[in-house]
């Protein structure tokens, strides 16, 4: 996860640097970091609730070392 957002985030910012007129970049940051502020604010309990209501999954991961058995 954090290789993932180190990659995103600069991609994003530099996307809005580049594709976005000078006179309309300060509403384009201005979007891209209020979306992360609701991103942030309705992350958290969305996950909680999927966490809390969903317990089970049916993806299951089954590993067994090969060098131990």
């Amino acid at each position: 996860m954090p290789f993932g957002v180190s990659l995103i985030y600069p991609t994003l910012t530099l996307g809005i640097k580049r594709l976005t007129k000078e006179n309309a970049r300060p509403e384009a940051f201005s979007f891209f970091y209020g979306a992360m502020i609701i991103g942030a604010v309705f992350g958290g309990p969305i996950v909680d609730w999927i966490r809390h209501d969903y317990k089970t999954t049916s993806w299951e991961y089954h590993h067994t070392n090969v060098e131990t058995g």
